[in-house]
Protein backbone atom coordinates (compact mmCIF):
# COMPACT_ATOMS: atom_id res chain seq x y z
CA UNK A 1 0.00 0.00 0.00
CA UNK A 2 1.26 3.42 -0.94
CA UNK A 3 2.19 5.81 1.87
CA UNK A 4 0.30 8.66 0.11
CA UNK A 5 -2.90 6.56 0.05
CA UNK A 6 -2.60 5.93 3.81
CA UNK A 7 -2.14 9.66 4.46
CA UNK A 8 -5.14 10.50 2.25
CA UNK A 9 -7.33 7.92 4.02
CA UNK A 10 -6.17 9.18 7.42
CA UNK A 11 -6.97 12.78 6.41
CA UNK A 12 -10.39 11.75 5.10
CA UNK A 13 -11.14 9.87 8.34
CA UNK A 14 -10.22 12.95 10.41
CA UNK A 15 -12.46 15.19 8.28
CA UNK A 16 -15.37 12.76 8.63
CA UNK A 17 -14.81 12.49 12.39
CA UNK A 18 -14.74 16.29 12.76
CA UNK A 19 -17.88 16.65 10.60
CA UNK A 20 -19.66 14.04 12.72
CA UNK A 21 -18.67 15.76 15.97
CA UNK A 22 -19.82 19.16 14.69
CA UNK A 23 -23.13 17.65 13.56
CA UNK A 24 -23.57 15.91 16.93
CA UNK A 25 -22.93 19.11 18.93
CA UNK A 26 -25.28 21.16 16.74
CA UNK A 27 -27.96 18.51 17.23
CA UNK A 28 -27.51 18.62 21.01
CA UNK A 29 -27.75 22.42 21.02
CA UNK A 30 -30.95 22.32 18.96
CA UNK A 31 -32.51 19.73 21.28
CA UNK A 32 -31.59 21.74 24.38
CA UNK A 33 -32.95 24.93 22.84
CA UNK A 34 -36.24 23.33 21.85
CA UNK A 35 -36.73 21.66 25.22
CA UNK A 36 -36.11 24.93 27.06
CA UNK A 37 -38.91 26.57 25.02
CA UNK A 38 -41.50 23.97 26.00
CA UNK A 39 -44.54 25.45 27.74
CA UNK A 40 -44.91 24.88 31.47
CA UNK A 41 -48.36 23.37 30.92
CA UNK A 42 -46.95 20.97 28.30
CA UNK A 43 -44.26 19.82 30.74
CA UNK A 44 -46.91 19.14 33.39
CA UNK A 45 -49.15 17.25 30.96
CA UNK A 46 -46.24 15.21 29.58
CA UNK A 47 -45.13 14.23 33.08
CA UNK A 48 -48.58 13.30 34.42
CA UNK A 49 -49.63 11.46 31.26
CA UNK A 50 -47.10 8.81 32.30
CA UNK A 51 -48.61 8.42 35.79
CA UNK A 52 -51.68 6.27 36.41
CA UNK A 53 -53.03 8.30 39.35
CA UNK A 54 -56.13 10.36 38.63
CA UNK A 55 -55.29 12.94 41.32
CA UNK A 56 -51.85 14.27 42.13
CA UNK A 57 -49.96 17.21 43.61
CA UNK A 58 -48.25 19.72 41.30
CA UNK A 59 -45.53 22.06 42.50
CA UNK A 60 -45.15 24.62 39.69
CA UNK A 61 -41.48 25.25 40.51
CA UNK A 62 -40.74 21.62 39.56
CA UNK A 63 -41.75 22.43 35.96
CA UNK A 64 -40.01 25.76 35.40
CA UNK A 65 -36.46 26.35 34.21
CA UNK A 66 -36.38 30.09 34.90
CA UNK A 67 -36.18 32.20 38.04
CA UNK A 68 -39.43 33.56 39.49
CA UNK A 69 -40.82 34.60 42.87
CA UNK A 70 -44.58 34.61 42.28
CA UNK A 71 -47.19 33.47 39.78
CA UNK A 72 -50.55 34.98 38.93
CA UNK A 73 -53.27 32.57 37.87
CA UNK A 74 -56.27 34.07 36.11
CA UNK A 75 -59.42 32.50 34.73
CA UNK A 76 -62.04 33.59 32.26
CA UNK A 77 -63.69 36.08 32.64
CA UNK A 78 -60.89 38.38 33.79
CA UNK A 79 -60.16 41.95 32.84
CA UNK A 80 -56.92 43.91 33.18
CA UNK A 81 -58.38 45.90 36.08
CA UNK A 82 -58.74 42.62 38.04
CA UNK A 83 -55.01 41.89 37.64
CA UNK A 84 -54.20 45.34 39.02
CA UNK A 85 -56.68 45.10 41.89
CA UNK A 86 -56.02 41.54 43.07
CA UNK A 87 -52.43 40.88 41.96
CA UNK A 88 -50.93 44.38 41.75
CA UNK A 89 -49.94 43.90 38.10
CA UNK A 90 -50.41 46.64 35.51
CA UNK A 91 -50.97 44.33 32.55
CA UNK A 92 -51.30 45.84 29.06
CA UNK A 93 -52.24 42.87 26.87
CA UNK A 94 -55.85 41.90 26.21
CA UNK A 95 -57.33 39.23 28.49
CA UNK A 96 -60.61 38.90 26.62
CA UNK A 97 -62.03 35.41 27.27
CA UNK A 98 -58.68 33.98 28.28
CA UNK A 99 -57.20 32.03 31.18
CA UNK A 100 -53.54 31.63 31.97
CA UNK A 101 -50.58 32.20 34.26
CA UNK A 102 -48.02 34.98 34.54
CA UNK A 103 -44.72 34.36 36.33
CA UNK A 104 -43.12 37.34 38.06
CA UNK A 105 -39.57 38.04 39.28
CA UNK A 106 -38.83 41.34 41.05
CA UNK A 107 -42.15 42.80 39.81
CA UNK A 108 -41.34 42.00 36.16
CA UNK A 109 -42.97 39.40 33.93
CA UNK A 110 -40.48 36.62 33.13
CA UNK A 111 -42.87 34.12 31.52
CA UNK A 112 -46.53 34.00 30.63
CA UNK A 113 -48.79 31.40 29.15
CA UNK A 114 -52.35 31.61 27.89
CA UNK A 115 -54.41 28.43 27.95
CA UNK A 116 -56.27 27.53 24.79
CA UNK A 117 -59.99 27.12 25.25
CA UNK A 118 -62.34 25.07 23.17
CA UNK A 119 -65.88 25.95 24.12
CA UNK A 120 -67.28 22.70 22.73
CA UNK A 121 -65.30 20.37 24.99
CA UNK A 122 -63.32 20.56 28.26
CA UNK A 123 -59.98 22.38 28.17
CA UNK A 124 -56.92 20.14 27.81
CA UNK A 125 -55.18 22.04 30.61
CA UNK A 126 -56.58 24.51 33.10
CA UNK A 127 -55.49 26.04 36.39
CA UNK A 128 -58.13 27.59 38.58
CA UNK A 129 -57.12 30.46 40.92
CA UNK A 130 -59.27 29.20 43.85
CA UNK A 131 -60.49 25.77 44.95
CA UNK A 132 -64.09 26.87 44.39
CA UNK A 133 -64.55 27.04 40.62
CA UNK A 134 -67.55 29.35 41.07
CA UNK A 135 -65.73 31.87 43.28
CA UNK A 136 -66.46 35.33 41.90
CA UNK A 137 -62.81 36.52 41.89
CA UNK A 138 -60.94 34.99 38.96
CA UNK A 139 -57.39 36.12 39.84
CA UNK A 140 -55.00 34.89 42.52
CA UNK A 141 -51.30 35.49 43.16
CA UNK A 142 -49.10 32.79 44.70
CA UNK A 143 -45.60 33.02 46.12
CA UNK A 144 -43.25 30.45 44.59
CA UNK A 145 -43.24 28.23 47.68
CA UNK A 146 -47.09 28.36 47.84
CA UNK A 147 -47.70 27.55 44.15
CA UNK A 148 -48.78 23.98 44.84
CA UNK A 149 -51.88 22.59 43.19
CA UNK A 150 -54.02 19.48 43.34
CA UNK A 151 -54.30 18.07 39.83
CA UNK A 152 -57.07 15.94 38.46
CA UNK A 153 -56.77 13.84 35.32
CA UNK A 154 -60.06 13.50 33.46
CA UNK A 155 -60.52 11.24 30.46
CA UNK A 156 -62.63 12.82 27.72
CA UNK A 157 -63.17 10.81 24.52
CA UNK A 158 -60.03 8.78 25.15
CA UNK A 159 -57.83 11.84 25.78
CA UNK A 160 -56.54 13.07 29.15
CA UNK A 161 -57.60 16.54 30.33
CA UNK A 162 -56.09 18.25 33.37
CA UNK A 163 -57.56 20.67 35.87
CA UNK A 164 -55.45 22.09 38.71
CA UNK A 165 -56.80 23.77 41.84
CA UNK A 166 -54.74 25.45 44.58
CA UNK A 167 -53.85 23.20 47.49
CA UNK A 168 -54.47 25.83 50.19
CA UNK A 169 -56.79 28.52 48.78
Amino acid sequence: MNKNNVIKKDGLFRKLAIAFLVFFFVLIIIILFLSSKQKVSDKIVKYYNKIQDETFEVKLSDFTNFDWDSVIIYANPTINKDLKEYADLDYKKSLDLKSGMIFIKDNKIVYEEVFKSNYEEPDKFRIIPYQDVNYNIKVNKFKKEEAIFVGEKINFNGENRYILKPLNY
